[in-house]
């Protein structure tokens, strides 16, 4: 029997703090809400899924604003309410890493949802998904903190392209109008924000190498406990972890992932086609995850690098590098060298 979904505790605390701040006292809201007030303390605590939820229906109601989590958006949400993930994601070099990892660590904050960034032809795409039953504003409110933060980390005021929400078209839109300020489309498959592929290569202010480090290695071990909202996620994970480690040993074919895991090439594949995805997804992922520091965070040349994550010209890996990230290796390690000219 698979247990209840949980949500990271410390998202409830920073809407209790922000509640109270607007003149409601967290022991009336708690009232209203089924959480159990210990179950709140500590950096790691876990509280039910639906108590979350419940959180936000009750400030919607309590405001009687159906436009609330648009309205709150820039000041209900904080990074530290969200953890070590909105902590690495303010402290790491450039914004298209802030999302990458705000999206690879998100199971920490929600295990049960799916949140991914892509690049297309001319954007960088933010996908979240919406938890089932969760109110219009919880989403409102994800996206534009994207916006948001990432427009006051990194000093430049970036417009949004285009708006994809799960949710149906509200009555008015005057709100959304306001604050996105760019096409918007409702009842889409999922919730996504896209912006100009050149915004990934903006070098983040608040940058902190030493700290994202740290804070990578804490999400890392996080992500590795985080509970799984099926048993099947289990299998994909375990699958994830399995081609991470491939890469870094440098043995990461298809069939010695298999061997790792106890299981045949056959099985493997037909796993991943439950989920549709291809081995050759999971491999692409993985050398993104170990590219990415050793570009922006050593000074290891780029052949080496290429190499270690199991490419056999360094050309294909620059290739592969400005696919993920939106500019080429050199581009991205220039502009940290920078930023670190600009704090010495």
């Amino acid at each position: 029997m698979s247990k209840a979904p949980t949500n990271l505790a410390s998202m409830a605390r920073g809407v209790l703090r922000w509640a109270s701040e607007h003149g409601i006292a967290e022991d009336e809201l708690l009232r209203t809400v089924p959480i159990d007030r210990s179950a709140l303390d500590g950096n790691h605590s876990r509280i039910p899924r639906d108590a979350h939820v419940h959180l936000w229906r009750s400030l919607e109601i309590l405001f009687d604003d159906p436009d609330f989590g648009v309205n709150h958006a820039e000041t209900i949400m904080q990074p530290a309410s969200l953890g070590v993930v909105g902590l690495l994601s303010m402290t790491s070099a450039t914004v298209g890493e802030s999302v990458h990892r705000a999206t690879t660590y998100s199971r920490i904050l929600k295990p049960d949802i799916r949140s991914r960034a892509y690049f297309t032809d001319r954007y960088i795409v933010v996908e979240i998904e919406t938890q089932e039953g969760s109110p219009r504003s919880v989403a409102d409110c994800s996206l534009l903190a994207y916006l948001l933060f990432l427009r006051r980390w990194s000093g430049h005021d970036f417009p949004a392209r285009e708006v994809y929400f799960q949710h149906p078209r509200p009555a008015r839109t005057g709100a959304y109008e306001r604050w996105f300020r760019c096409p918007m489309h409702f009842d889409h498959p999922c919730n996504a924000i896209a912006f100009d592929r050149d915004v990934a290569a903006l070098p983040l202010l608040s940058a902190q190498a030493d700290v994202a480090t740290y804070l990578e290695e804490q999400a890392s071990l996080l992500l590795a406990n985080a509970p799984s909202a099926a048993p099947d996620e289990s299998s994909l994970e375990s699958i994830r972890a399995a081609v991470r480690a491939g890469v870094h040993e440098g043995r990461a074919h298809l069939t010695v992932v298999a061997r790792r895991l106890g299981i045949g090439p056959r099985h493997l594949q037909r796993l991943l086609a439950k989920h549709d995805l291809e081995y050759r997804t999971l491999l692409d992922e993985a050398r993104h995850a170990t590219a990415l520091p050793l570009v922006a965070e050593t000074d290891m040349p780029f052949e080496i690098i290429a190499e270690r994550v199991g490419f056999t010209e360094a050309r294909a890996f620059r290739r592969a590098f400005r696919r993920w990230v939106g500019v080429s290796p050199s581009e991205l390690r220039t502009a940290r060298t920078g930023r670190r000219g600009v704090n010495a």
